[in-house]
């Protein structure tokens, strides 16, 4: 396991779940929490981690499970707007630099980005039903995309140019909730990083395993 928040370390628990051919491990039950993942050091430095990440390719998945009513506000599946961003704790001018997959109040989810130029898609298909999903989200600087893809399938599109920009300049990444406070009752497994910006094809491929060996994992 590489350098994860305490609180994921700690989350992701030893364990397997086996369900329709998913090795799905270390289940995380929020109970009205969140997750997260820091971009930032106790003293406030960039991690070397996610300064490595966030300056070429990188992709984040994660599986879900959300029961139905269970999403009062919009907020965070994997989003970098935490807890500090409304502060100039980092900035001099409040300014919001942010990525992420986030959950309407109807279950249907959103790619954002807003760095650089500000970009927002929605996928209309509700996952609020109780059942796991996999949620991929693949930033690429190279083309300027940042492309959702929901159980293997590829489903929306931001633009995703954010130039000198850190899109995780507030210091964490919220997973499961956490967009002002607000909480999500659901089930987080698997949550991995990767160094580098998956295929449509390994999105698919590696989407049904919990190996942390394979070729550009970063975190898991």
């Amino acid at each position: 396991m590489n350098s994860l928040h305490a609180a994921v370390v700690l989350a992701l628990l030893f364990g397997i779940v086996q369900g329709a051919c998913v090795d799905i491990r270390g289940v995380y039950e929020t109970g009205g929490a969140w997750l997260t993942y820091p971009t930032r050091d106790g003293s406030g430095q960039v991690t070397s981690q996610w300064a490595s990440l966030y300056t070429d390719d990188m992709t984040w998945d994660v599986w879900v499970r959300v029961p139905s009513q269970s999403v009062e506000f919009q907020t965070s599946v994997m989003w970098t707007y935490g807890a500090n961003h409304n502060t100039n704790a980092y900035s001099s001018s409040s300014r919001r630099r942010n990525i992420g997959v986030l959950i309407s109040n109807s279950g249907t989810l959103a790619v954002l980005s807003f760095t650089g130029l500000h970009y927002y898609e929605e996928y209309g298909t509700n996952i609020m039903d109780d059942q796991w999903h996999h949620v991929a989200v693949v930033w690429k600087r190279s083309t300027t995309t940042g492309v959702l893809y929901i159980d293997g399938v590829a489903s929306a599109t931001s633009t995703y140019n954010p130039g000198n920009d850190n899109p995780g300049m507030d210091g964490q990444l919220t997973l499961g909730g956490g967009h002002y406070g607000r909480r999500i009752y659901c089930s987080l497994a698997n949550f991995r990083m990767w160094g580098k910006a998956l295929a449509a094809s390994e999105v698919l491929l590696y989407k049904d395993s919990a190996d942390p060996s394979i070729d550009g994992t970063v975190a898991f």
